[in-house]
């Protein structure tokens, strides 16, 4: 990908709802969630950790929306 375009599809996802910074160190972007077992899907918030080493879910919303685990 060109320098160009790279900088285009930043620009992209600056644009409100998409990417939110929250303060200084947070970073929060829209996520669509599509179960594979059952076909549902959730818009929500994430939030983007760039240090984190591993991927997590919150427990409380697999057990609100009864995701299988």
């Amino acid at each position: 990908m060109t320098d160009d375009k790279v900088l285009m599809a930043l620009k992209v996802l600056e644009e409100p709802p998409i990417l939110r910074k929250m303060g200084d160190k947070q970073l929060n972007v829209r996520v669509k969630l599509s179960m594979t077992d059952t076909h549902r899907t959730f818009c929500k918030q994430a939030l983007v950790d760039s240090g984190s080493s591993t991927s997590c879910i919150s427990r409380k919303f697999v057990k609100e929306n009864l995701i299988n685990t």
